[in-house]
């Protein structure tokens, strides 16, 4: 007798329980208009009149972009003085110092070296980087919120991950070039148009490599209870889950990794040892001539004692 009741009373609170969430669920809220445009009333209706917490909304209707805990999303007004004037003196002196850099190499002639061509595009990539990347997150980090738009989140992902791949292997290229110099004094020197080429090829190596970031971007907004909402600017859209389930997102920032960062080091360590190796073990050409005019003069000093003796 006690079971019955036990279990009379466990379907008397499921019943309760399940009609209290279906008067929580409402078509409305997961339609597109919803999810794009913040209905307010909507769920003042539902909280207000149907008695359901805003918990209860969002569990029954699937509502994961919905935030029920009010906390502030603004930092207060000395982090942003600190963080304006930090991100101020990184952009201006990247866009700035690179900028300058630029016009040095273009606007005068004797400086259009194969050196200078591949500084130019480490300018090039700091400068871009700086300007389509860093100014945009900037304000991202500032107020929590991604005003842009959708087409401004791909290019900006794409412009985080492509410049630095092109300054990466700029880096590589110059050290490979120093490398066959030193290595090989009388080889013939890369020319310009040689130059201008690798360097054309550097780029469209660094789009490919930041073209996943380009092509699995998206923006997500949020709302909350207090009617606020907010727009985040993601790069982990992938067909197996998002940044925390995804396998192709990680083998993605396993590639970043060995591409910017393991191969340059093993490449950059390589040539700069082995010519370090050369540089000082070797001998200049100065120091090799005074050397032989010492050995002339002890070859004549020594026939002079043979022939006096």
């Amino acid at each position: 007798m006690e079971v019955n009741l036990k279990n009379e009373s466990l379907v008397s609170v499921t019943n309760v329980t399940s009609t209290l969430l279906s008067a929580c669920f409402d078509l409305s809220l997961n339609s597109s208009h919803f999810i794009d445009e913040w209905n307010h009333d909507l769920m003042n209706e539902l909280m207000t009149n149907r008695g359901c917490s805003c918990q209860d909304i969002v569990e029954t209707n699937g509502l994961h972009n919905l935030f029920c805990a009010i906390r502030s999303l603004e930092h207060s007004w000395l982090v942003q003085v600190v963080y304006i004037i930090l991100f101020g003196l990184i952009i201006t002196m990247a866009i700035g110092g690179n900028s300058i850099v630029i016009w040095i190499v273009l606007a005068h002639k004797q400086m259009r070296t194969v050196t200078n061509y591949f500084l130019l595009n480490l300018a090039l990539a700091d400068a871009s980087i700086s300007l389509f990347n860093v100014c945009f997150n900037f304000v991202y980090i500032l107020y929590y919120n991604w005003w842009f738009g959708d087409l401004y989140c791909y290019f900006s992902n794409l412009m985080g991950v492509a410049p630095t791949c092109a300054s990466v292997f700029t880096l590589m290229s110059m050290s490979v070039d120093r490398y066959v110099a030193i290595m090989n004094p009388l080889r013939k020197r890369m020319s310009r148009h040689k130059t201008i080429a690798t360097i054309v090829v550097i780029w469209i190596a660094a789009f490919l490599c930041a073209l996943p970031m380009f092509l699995h971007s998206y923006t997500k907004k949020f709302f909350f209870e207090n009617g606020d909402k907010r727009s985040v600017c993601y790069a982990d859209n992938y067909p197996d889950g998002d940044a925390k389930t995804s396998a192709q997102f990680k083998i993605y920032n396993y590639f970043l990794l060995f591409i910017t960062y393991i191969l340059p080091l093993g490449v950059l360590s390589f040539t700069f040892i082995r010519m370090a190796r050369v540089l000082w073990g070797g001998k200049t050409i100065g120091e090799h001539r005074q050397e032989s005019q010492i050995c002339a003069k002890r070859k004549v000093r020594t026939y002079k004692d043979c022939c006096e003796n």
